[in-house]
This record gives structure tokens, sequence and C-alpha cells, in this order.
């Protein structure tokens, strides 16, 4: 069952992974993000000297983190191997997009395991051809205290407003290619 006043939104990554934690309030807070949503965010990294190490680092962190919060639904940003900027260029040549692969499926079959619903949100679903700079942009003009220097921050924030239906080319008057 989807719960939508509590849930997770993940942006994995090989050496660091975002998450945010949101959870709708029953009252009106003044300064809550929109529909009464407290969040707070994080993210987790390793130093592990193999790439085995450092999937089982991030992936240890980021379960215990989704137990600690209690949330029942998990989004989680698909990985997009189809993307052709010069950043995916590098990272296919590097086999960061093949390890990180490994990393989200790993997470979606712990997930499942433990009755956690999860939900893959393929970037162009909720952020469409906005860049980083517009995401935080974005991100900060909804939510100012919260928007940071890190994309992956910045993307797990998006991901919640778009969750929330907050979130999106559409909401900055843009329409979709």
């Amino acid at each position: 069952m989807q719960r939508k006043d509590r849930f997770i939104t993940i942006d994995p990554g090989v050496n660091q992974t975002a998450y945010s934690h949101w959870e709708r309030i029953r009252k009106t807070i003044r300064g809550a993000c929109p529909h009464n949503f407290i969040i707070s965010t994080g993210s987790v990294s390793t130093k592990e000297d193999t790439d085995i190490k450092k999937q089982f680092s991030i992936s240890d962190k980021i379960r215990d983190k989704v137990i600690e919060f209690g949330s029942q639904t998990v989004y989680i940003e698909g990985v997009n191997l189809a993307r052709e900027d010069e950043i995916a260029k590098i990272s296919k040549r590097k086999g960061d997009l093949v390890k990180l692969s490994y990393l989200v499926g790993g997470l979606i079959l712990w997930f499942h395991e433990i009755s956690i619903d999860v939900i893959i949100l393929p970037f162009s679903e909720w952020a469409g051809n906005l860049t980083d700079e517009a995401i935080k942009y974005q991100v900060g003009k909804i939510l100012p205290r919260h928007v940071t220097e890190s994309t992956h921050k910045n993307d797990c924030l998006g991901m919640g407003l778009h969750t929330i239906g907050s979130f999106g080319e559409r909401k900055l008057g843009r329409k979709k290619r």
C-alpha cells in the first residue's frame, strides 16, 4: 500500500547517496512545506576501497535510515542508461552506471524482502528536461531552508515535491517536450 503521508526519496550514487524523509503533519504549521510536510534530508557516503564494499556500505546505511524513519514507501530515482550528456558518457566509461544499477537493484530487492513499497521514479518523469541549476532554483523557491549545494539532496527534494504534486516543468510554466 502506497502512503503519501510518510515516505522517503532516494537519489542513489556510487560514492554518495542522498535521501529525504517526508512526513505529513495533521495541523498547520507556519513555514511548513506545501501540504504540511516536515522534511529531513541527509546523505550517506563511503570511503571503502573496493566496489563491492562500497555497494554494501551504502546499502546498509540507506537501509538503516529507512528503518529509522519507519517509512513504508520508498521512491528511488531510476538509473538512466540512455543519457547522452558529458557526465553520463564519463560515467559509462568508468562503469559507474553499471555499479549504480547494482546498487539500485540491491536496494529494491532488500526493500521488497521487508515489505516496503518501492516506486522507481525516472528522472525524466519527475524533472523532465530540467538542468541541475533549474532543479536547485525550483526547490529553492518552494523549500528555501532545504535547498543545498548537493545535487543529490536537491534531487531528493525535487522527487518528494513531485510526489506531492508540487514540482516539475509544468509548475514552472514550461511545456514538456
